[in-house]
């Protein structure tokens, strides 16, 4: 091949030209390092647009989502009621309770993942064609940090939808709700970037990890020590919990006490406070990113790993492949087979063995996280909880989490559609494992809450109910949802559209439970309503839908 300063040299063939020759050729060289970037940013940009055009299943859900955004917005900021200062009000602790608690789950999850894999801007896309790209390794990182905020201003959406919420039992209004939106995404940007920090200073050094580890207990320890004085002092669990969580020692804890007291001091009023946190918040970005630049590792390497990591559990769990998920070296192969079953009712015992495989017994992970929490809450707070707040609480968990059920990975697997068994009757027991699943969470949640807080029997049977018919509908709501869509790529498009038709499909239930309630003046009877109207509701979607795995091509990739 000619090289490139011949004249013969454009004209090689476009196989064997590197396409970042011929883009740099047509710009003027001051303008090369930073326009690979823009140019990056663009064709992302056009693609997408392209992506809806060629899509218009796309391009409708889009919209929705927009308008639902809007709505939401439009509902917060527009929604009559008086703005009390919450400098004022007796819920500041509570809140500032909850954002200690939010933050720091977010904070041990970065830490953890910046002691095994690292954080990482980049996808697999920026590492093929960007880092090979002439451009400089700061600007770069540049990229992957404005990327990243861009990504957090995404995921802080969902405060919005909490803006009702925070009004009634807070008192914050509308800026307050723009201060939370700022805390989060600011507090996820810091995260992401002392993930990476993290893994570049201990990656294959464990002497390192060992002292990560180290002053992250001496930080937990610090934390546990202020709650027990606290406590010893009030003699009330709960109140030495807001204590320690309202405490100035709380808000002198890098990243966790700094964004909580620049959150709270925007919300309260106290902008010099604000404004002293969110300097050293942004000192210590500063100082992250400048040992990342000028540390020895090589920080591209460090997000190889990462980004490779990312990329392929995202392909594994598109195509179904769960246990490709997981890191394998933590799988142990000690017995094979599923064992029991036969016919179209091995998924369901599939599917009881991968919730044991992943959890203890056959409830999984999220569902013994929320039976200890519930258990703890109504012992140590049993004066300002109910029965109905943790059935109410642990259904909306339940909505949320209600769209990530295992029958959805049956469908993109040919073993589903190879079973010979009437259709219906494979996509009962492709989805009786949430149904069961939250039955046997019902029992071990609700019946020692319901005797911990004295509630009725009738009561206690009643939620149970309740929370197994509204598991029942979020199954249907997925068949309905993959009948419509079908194998549509973008999955958190399918997630949005998938909450809009189900707070459609919830509206008959609670109107039957609310109307029901009043007349019989129970809330055991309204609960049991909703019970039985949800589950008329799914078995309907059901019949209507029974003939989805006859239609192969809407399911395989």
């Amino acid at each position: 091949m000619a090289r490139s300063g011949q004249p013969g040299g454009q004209k090689s063939s476009p196989k064997l030209t590197n396409p970042w020759r011929r883009f740099s050729s047509a710009l003027p060289r001051g303008r090369l390092k930073m326009s690979s970037i823009f140019y990056l940013w663009k064709t992302t940009f056009k693609n997408r647009l392209l992506d809806l055009k060629n899509h218009p299943s796309h391009l409708v859900v889009t919209i929705l989502m927009v308008l639902f955004f809007g709505f939401a917005l439009v509902t917060t900021v527009f929604t009559p009621g008086e703005d009390m200062p919450l400098s004022q009000g007796q819920n500041l602790p509570l809140l500032g309770a909850i954002l200690i608690g939010l933050f720091l789950f977010l904070l041990v999850t970065q830490i953890q993942k910046g002691l095994s894999s690292g954080g990482s801007f980049f996808t697999m896309a920026d590492v093929n064609l960007l880092f090979l790209a002439p451009v400089s390794p700061r600007k770069i990182l540049a990229y992957g940090l404005a990327k990243q905020v861009g990504m957090s201003l995404l995921l802080g959406f969902f405060i919005l939808f909490q803006g009702t919420t925070l009004r009634s039992f807070f008192g914050v209004g509308t800026p307050g709700l723009i201060a939370l939106f700022a805390g989060y995404c600011l507090f996820l940007v810091v995260g992401e970037i002392l993930a990476l920090a993290i893994y570049s200073y201990t990656r294959g050094e464990d002497k390192r990890r060992r002292v990560v580890r180290a002053v992250l207990y001496c930080f937990g320890f610090l934390m546990a020590a202020l709650f027990l004085t606290t406590l010893f002092k009030t003699q009330n669990f709960y109140e030495a919990l807001l204590s320690t969580a309202d405490s100035n020692l709380m808000e002198y804890i890098p990243v966790l006490g700094w964004t909580k007291a620049f959150t709270m001091g925007l919300i309260a009023g106290n902008f010099l406070k604000a404004l002293v946190f969110l300097v050293l918040l942004i000192a210590l970005i500063g100082l992250i990113i400048l040992y990342i630049c000028r540390s020895e590792s090589d920080y591209y390497e460090d997000v190889l790993q990462s980004a490779e990591k990312t990329y392929t559990t995202k392909a594994a769990a598109k195509d179904g492949r769960i246990s490709d998920t997981k890191d394998a070296s933590k799988i142990s192969r000690k017995k094979t087979g599923i064992g029991h079953g036969h016919g179209a009712s091995v998924f369901f015992f599939k599917h009881l063995l991968e919730n044991r495989r992943s959890g203890y017994l056959f409830l999984n992970q999220f569902t013994l996280i929320c039976t200890v929490v519930a258990i703890l809450a109504s012992l140590l707070v049993k004066e300002h909880i109910s029965l109905v707040l943790i059935f109410g609480m642990l259904c909306y968990l339940q909505v949320l989490t209600g769209a990530m059920g295992r029958w959805v990975k049956e469908l993109t697997l040919p073993y589903i559609y190879m079973i010979p068994q009437n259709p219906f009757k494979k996509l009962v027991f492709a989805s009786l494992e949430s149904v069961v699943d939250s039955f046997v969470s019902g029992l071990i949640i609700f019946i020692p809450c319901g005797l911990i807080l004295g509630a009725p029997a009738a009561e206690i049977i009643a939620v149970i109910a309740a929370r197994v018919g509204l598991a029942t509908l979020l199954s249907a709501g997925n068949i309905l949802i993959e009948r419509i869509l079908g194998n549509m790529q973008s999955k958190v498009l399918v997630v949005m559209l998938y909450y809009l038709i189900l707070v459609i499909l919830l509206i008959p239930g609670v109107i039957a439970g609310v109307a029901v309630g009043l007349i019989a003046g129970s809330l055991a009877a309204g609960l049991f309503a909703d019970c039985a109207v949800n589950v008329l509701v799914a078995l309907i979607i059901l019949a209507l839908c029974r003939n989805l795995l006859h239609t192969m091509e809407m399911n395989i990739q």
